[in-house]
C-alpha cells in the first residue's frame, strides 16, 4: 500500500488489497513508510482541513489511512530503529537512501497537520462534528460497531449512520498480531480522547445528544466494559472516559447555577452507566476478564474521588447517583433457595482492591455531601 505515493492516496488500495497484501505480507518482510509517503498522508490531512465539514462520511478515509500509518511506524519501530521501505516497483527509479530523506522531519510535519486537522473541528457545526466522532468510533477493531446507528433524537436535522466498510473498510494487510491490533484501538482512542478535550465547551453549550457526548461516552463505556476487547485497551477507554469527566467537571465551574447542575449531573449518570455493565447477573467472566473488570471499577471510583475533591462542594444535584456509585464495591447474595423475606441478604464486597477508594470517598470532608447523606 504505502510503496508509492499514488498508492497512499488510492482508495482502491484501501478496498481492494487487503486479501491479496495479507498472503503475501509474510514473504515480503516488514511493510514501513518512507518520506514520499509522509508527504503523500500530509497533503491528505491537509485536504481534510480544508474542507472540513463537507466530508460528511468520507472521513472514515482520511482518519483510517492516518490509522494505518501510525500502525505501520509501530510495527517498525518494532522490528528496527530505523524505517526501511518496501520493495519499489520497476519503475520507480529513486534510490531507497533517497527515499528516507528528511524522514524525522516530515514525521513531524505529519504530526503537526493532524493536530491542525483536529482543532479544526472546534469550528464544525454539530452534525459535521458528529460525522468526525462517528468515524473515530469505527476505526475500533471490533465487531460489536458495524452496521450501528447513531442518531440524535433531540434534533431531527441531525442523524448519522456510522461509516460502513463495506465500501473502505479496515486495512488488514498488515501483521495482525495482538499487540498491532490493539495499537489500532489505542490509536482511536487517543484521537477520540483528543477531539473530546478540543470540543469541551460544545459539550456545556448543547446537550448531550446534539454535541455528540452521547455516542463518545456510550463508545468509551462500551469499550472498556467488552469482555472481548484487550485488556489493555478497556483500560484506556475507562481512563479516557474519566479524564474527559474530570475535564468536563472542571468546566462546568463557570457556569450558572442551574446550567452546572445538569452538566455535573450527566457526568455522574456516565460514571454510573460506566458501571452497569460489570454489574450485570448474567456477564459471563474469565479470571482475566474479572481482574480487568475490577481495574476498570477501580478508574471509575478513581474518578469519582477526584471529581468529588475537585468540585464537590459546588454540586447542585446528583449525590444520590454519587452514593450509589460509592456503594457499588458491595453485592447482596441470598443463601441457595432462600428468598429476600425469609432471611436477610448477606453483604460483601467484590473486591479487596475497590474497598480504598471508595472509602476515602465516603470520608471527604464536604458539607453537601454528609447532609445529603444522614437524609437518605
Amino acid at each position: 500500500m504505502f510503496s508509492n505515493a499514488r498508492g497512499l492516496l488510492s482508495v482502491d488500495s484501501l478496498v481492494n488489497q487487503p486479501d491479496r497484501d495479507r498472503k503475501g505480507s509474510a514473504d515480503e518482510g516488514a511493510v514501513s513508510l518512507n518520506t514520499r509517503n509522509l508527504l503523500c498522508l500530509r497533503a491528505l490531512l491537509n485536504l481534510g482541513i480544508a474542507l472540513g465539514p463537507t466530508l460528511d462520511t468520507a472521513w472514515v478515509i482520511i482518519l483510517g489511512t492516518l490509522q494505518e500509518a501510525d500502525l505501520v511506524l509501530f510495527s517498525s519501530t518494532k522490528s528496527t530503529r530505523m524505517p526501511v521501505p518496501i520493495q519499489k516497483a520497476e519503475s520507480q527509479g529513486t534510490s531507497d537512501s533517497s527515499l528516507l530523506v528528511n524522514f524525522g522531519t516530515e514525521v513531524k510535519a505529519v504530526e503537526t497537520a493532524a493536530s491542525r486537522l483536529l482543532e479544526s473541528t472546534i469550528d464544525f457545526p454539530n452534525a459535521a462534528f458528529i460525522e468526525v466522532v462517528a468515524a473515530l468510533c469505527k476505526l475500533f477493531n471490533n465487531d460489536r460497531s458495524s452496521g450501528t446507528e447513531v442518531s440524535v433524537p433531540s434534533s431531527p436535522t441531525i442523524s448519522v449512520r456510522r461509516p460502513s466498510f463495506q465500501s473502505h473498510r479496515r486495512i488488514t494487510s498488515m501483521n495482525t498480531a495482538p499487540a498491532t491490533q490493539n495499537q489500532e484501538d489505542l490509536f482511536a482512542l487517543a484521537k477520540l480522547g483528543d477531539i473530546s478535550s478540543i470540543n469541551m465547551d460544545r459539550f456545556m453549550t448543547y446537550g448531550p445528544e446534539e454535541s455528540g457526548w452521547t455516542i463518545i461516552s456510550s463508545e468509551l463505556i462500551e469499550s472498556s466494559c467488552s469482555p472481548s476487547t484487550a485488556t489493555s485497551v478497556r483500560l484506556r477507554a475507562a481512563e479516557t472516559l474519566v479524564r474527559l469527566v474530570l475535564e468536563s467537571a472542571t468546566v462546568s465551574l463557570s457556569l450558572a447555577d442551574e446550567l452546572r447542575g445538569m452538566v455535573q449531573l450527566r457526568l455522574l449518570d456516565t460514571l454510573s452507566q460506566a458501571l452497569k455493565p460489570l454489574q450485570s447477573d448474567d456477564r459471563q467472566t474469565s479470571v482475566s476478564i474479572h481482574s480487568a473488570d475490577i481495574d476498570v471499577h477501580k478508574i471509575i471510583l478513581e474518578g469519582l474521588k477526584s471529581m468529588l475533591e475537585q468540585c464537590g462542594e459546588t454540586f447542585v444535584s446528583g449525590w444520590d447517583i454519587a452514593f450509589s456509585i460509592i456503594g457499588s464495591v458491595f453485592v447482596e447474595s441470598l443463601p441457595q433457595g432462600e428468598s429476600l423475606k425469609e432471611t436477610k441478604s448477606k453483604t460483601s464486597t467484590k473486591s479487596a482492591r475497590l474497598i480504598r477508594s471508595s472509602f476515602v470517598s465516603a470520608s471527604l470532608p464536604i458539607p453537601q455531601m454528609l447532609y445529603h447523606f444522614l437524609c437518605r
